[in-house]
């Protein structure tokens, strides 16, 4: 449930290993000691199956915000309100590339979501972004627990294989140029 620590149980206990290999992103969540004890758990916002059938699952640290799809991290966002539309990894820093463009992008099309940090910036400075992701829970999560449920306009998220999209976007998007 919703803000509740961690429950050590097998699946949970696979789920906080797997964060222990980005102890770099995650400094003050990944606080595993050689006899194995673990400290400051973060705390467990959101756990969902998906289509995957790999669970989206978003955890809190004290500074941090992490989505998981299964054990892998797909998204972080700092806590901070100053910070949280800032990069958390480096290759977030495609938004801030925006600053550098001599002619800034009318439209942005995003192929998957993550925690929807970068469309949330772009959406965020008034860029019409639409999204394709493939999975229902990963946007039921971003929406609910990251700065892009703040930022559903201007833009569409589409809930569809970006693939199959891309071949017949549907009338709504055939003439719109990326």
């Amino acid at each position: 449930s919703e803000g509740t620590p961690i429950r050590v149980t097998r699946i949970c206990e696979m789920r906080w290993l797997a964060l222990s290999s980005v102890m770099l992103v995650l400094p003050t969540a990944v606080a595993i000691q050689q006899d194995g004890a673990q400290s400051e758990r973060p705390l467990l916002l959101f756990a969902e199956p998906s289509g995957s059938g790999q669970p989206v699952i978003v955890l809190q640290t004290q500074t941090h915000r992490v989505m998981l799809l299964g054990s892998v991290v797909i998204g972080a966002e700092y806590l901070a309100d100053w910070a949280r539309d800032q990069a958390a990894f480096s290759g977030m820093a495609l938004m801030q590339t925006l600053a550098f463009l001599r002619a800034r992008p009318s439209r942005i099309l995003a192929l998957g979501l993550g925690s929807g940090t970068a469309p949330a910036f772009f959406r965020q400075r008034g860029i019409w972004t639409d999204v394709v992701e493939i999975n229902g829970a990963v946007v039921a999560a971003a929406n609910g627990h990251f700065l892009i449920g703040e930022f559903e306009h201007p833009g569409n998220t589409i809930v569809a294989d970006a693939l199959e999209w891309l071949q017949d976007p549907g009338e709504d998007y055939h003439n719109s140029r990326y």
